[in-house]
């Protein structure tokens, strides 16, 4: 296997590690927060009422309406009745006009003075003069007729005039009963644009709102995952730094033990050479000489005691052989 692949198994807490990008975060999460701002601001110019108080602005809309269109209702009573009364004082009119021969009174005055003249002035026969007669007498009564068809035709007229009016009465208020309907619909309608308009806001604010929340989490998550990492990493190189100085103080160790047991450890050769001399020093007891023997061994390298024990693993042998 090769270094680079033993390189890409390494864990992560032995690898560079990358801190969050702040910076980034804040500007990620500053676009969010100005896209949420025009959203509010959007919706403030929506002005959007509450359902409560367009319904009672409706309603009350609805109660003058109902004002009116009870009003307009009397109105067309009123003409139905007006319209009876100037039928039957059309028919009075002309039951009393087929009465009259003249419709003025200075006519009927001409016609009369007429009649007296031809009375005085020519001369009729008893019969002609009679027919004369009724027919001035048949004139000065049509002056009541007159009187009556005068008094029915103002009675029509007022008749007519009030009729006019409660018509145009009629249509104001028709026309305003149509207006404010259209006012409550175009109210209603209006604001069910907004509503809905302000529901589809509301939701982008939510998931604008919602994206800054994970995005913190996220960034969160991403801070605590490094400095968990960090924390790992520092303690894997404590580790490592604590293996290493224990390695160096066992190879220290060894190195001074080595160099003690080199200080201690006898020269080659050693145990045979204290045999040797333990053998002269034995055979020179046989030896029956009064001297001393001035002769120093060849090498002495051994301390007392470990020439006492060489002595003694000699005697040993020496009664073996022996």
């Amino acid at each position: 296997m090769s270094d680079s692949a033993v390189g890409d198994d390494r864990p992560a807490a032995t690898r560079h590690l990358k801190p969050p990008n702040r910076k980034k975060h804040e500007e990620d999460i500053e676009k969010l927060n100005l896209i949420l701002r025009e959203k509010d601001d959007e919706l403030r110019s929506l002005d959007v009422r509450s359902q409560e108080k367009v319904e009672l602005e409706i309603n009350k809309l609805h109660r003058e309406r109902e004002q009116r269109f009870h009003r307009r209702q009397s109105a067309d009573g009123d003409l139905r009745k007006i319209s009876d009364d100037i039928r039957k004082l059309e028919s009075e009119l002309t039951k009393v006009q087929s009465n009259l021969q003249y419709r003025s009174e200075h006519k009927i005055n001409e016609a009369i003075q007429r009649l007296e003249a031809q009375l005085k002035t020519r001369n009729f026969r008893l019969s002609e003069e009679k027919k004369i007669v009724s027919e001035i007498d048949a004139l000065k009564r049509s002056t009541k007729d007159l009187s009556s068809y005068l008094l029915l035709k103002k009675q029509i007229d007022e008749k007519r005039d009030q009729q006019r009016k409660l018509r145009d009465e009629r249509d104001r208020l028709q026309k305003m009963v149509t207006e404010i309907k259209m006012k409550e619909e175009g109210i209603w309608q209006g604001n069910r644009i907004k509503w809905e308009k302000a529901e589809i806001i509301r939701n982008d604010i939510e998931d604008l709102q919602k994206k800054v929340k994970d995005a913190h989490s996220a960034f969160d998550a991403e801070v605590k995952e490094y400095r968990q990492q960090k924390d790992l990493l520092r303690r894997n190189k404590q580790a490592a730094t604590l293996s290493v100085r224990k390695d160096d103080f066992q190879r220290a160790l060894d190195d001074a033990n080595r160099q003690d047991m080199e200080e201690f450890e006898p020269c080659p050769y050693a145990r045979e050479i204290a045999l040797c001399n333990a053998l002269i020093r034995h055979l020179q007891r046989f030896m029956n000489t009064n001297e001393e023997s001035t002769e120093k061994p060849a090498v002495d390298t051994l301390n007392a005691c470990h020439g006492s024990k060489l002595e003694f693993d000699f005697h040993c042998r020496l009664s073996k052989i022996c």
